[in-house]
């Protein structure tokens, strides 16, 4: 081989981890991660009357995709006599940016649905992970990397998300339902579980709710929350949260319903992995094929549901 060829060999393989680390990069730029909700239209329907489920992935107020049904893995339904069905995925369909489902509620009182997606990998640079890190109010993995000096190494993320959404028949709703099909625990590895029927309360009403890991209490998890109403963001496009609170012991957070309308709760539980994913990738990272990532774990659980305006007195 003359020089030259070797010189155009060595470009060729030089650009090869190139375009291979664009790629990735261009990949979590469309793949990054955003939050699943899991919707309910109208929020209290007539009983055997159908009630639209929508999922969107992105925030409240916009999707940025839908989620292919082909990536749900399970669906699961709790009527108000509290018993749990695992239903098919299939119904589910793709509507523009969000995935629906028509569902009748064939029995009147309070019901919950609930998503799990499979998991999926996403790739992310170090300044694209410090923004989802700041984006999704994920403080103590900030202050991790941080202490570990890790703030600019690329990460390698396997994540899941758990949705569910709590609501109430016409002839139920705000009328003291007693079911406690709302108490329900479905299993998923992050959930969050009410304490109190959100059916039965009205704006300046305390809402309280378990959050649970693999139906265990987290204790010590930071839960944000928020209303439809309040669309509040800063100059990088992060929204203000109405509530941030941390659960206790028992894995239990509290707070005030300060404004009517639909509400979510949300957290994260991420874990940082000791070693790669694959156990191949210090042997491409030795050979300048792959830059060197830190691998993370996360669970996502949100839930929904509709407050009714303050009681007049």
């Amino acid at each position: 081989m003359t020089s030259g060829e070797m010189n155009t060999h060595q470009r060729r393989r030089s650009a090869i981890p190139a375009v291979f680390a664009m790629g990735l990069y261009l990949l979590s730029s469309q793949v990054f991660a955003h939050t699943l909700y899991l919707l309910a239209d109208p929020e209290h329907p007539p009983t055997s009357s159908p009630s639209t489920l929508t999922l969107i992935k992105g925030t409240l107020w916009r999707s940025e995709n839908a989620v292919s049904p082909e990536r749900l893995k399970r669906f699961d339904v709790v009527d108000p006599t509290g018993k749990i069905t695992g239903e098919t995925t299939e119904q589910w369909l793709v509507n523009d940016r969000v995935t629906t489902l028509a569902r009748t509620l064939d029995t009147p009182g309070t019901w919950v649905f609930g998503v799990a997606t499979s998991p999926s990998n996403v790739f992310l640079n170090a300044e694209d992970f410090d923004y989802y890190l700041r984006y999704e109010g994920l403080l103590d993995s900030i202050e991790e990397r941080k202490n570990l000096d890790e703030s600019a190494v690329a990460v390698s993320e396997r994540y899941t998300k758990y949705a569910k959404v709590v609501l109430t028949t016409a002839d139920g709703a705000h009328a003291g339902d007693a079911s406690t099909s709302y108490r329900q625990v479905l299993g998923y590895p992050a959930e969050i579980v009410p304490e109190v029927n959100p059916a039965n309360l009205h704006q300046g009403d305390r809402f309280r709710a378990r959050i649970l890991a693999d139906g265990k209490p987290l204790s010590g998890m930071l839960v944000y929350a928020n209303c439809q109403s309040h669309n509040v963001q800063d100059a990088e496009g992060i929204h203000e949260e109405l509530v941030s609170v941390r659960s206790d012991q028992q894995g239990i957070v509290e707070f005030e319903l300060t404004e009517p309308g639909r509400w979510y709760v949300r957290f994260i539980q991420i874990e940082r992995l000791e070693g790669n994913e694959y156990w191949y990738t210090d042997f491409l990272v030795w050979l300048g094929i792959e830059e060197e990532r830190v691998s993370y774990r996360s669970d996502w659980a949100t839930l929904t549901f509709d407050t009714a305006p303050a009681v007049a007195d």
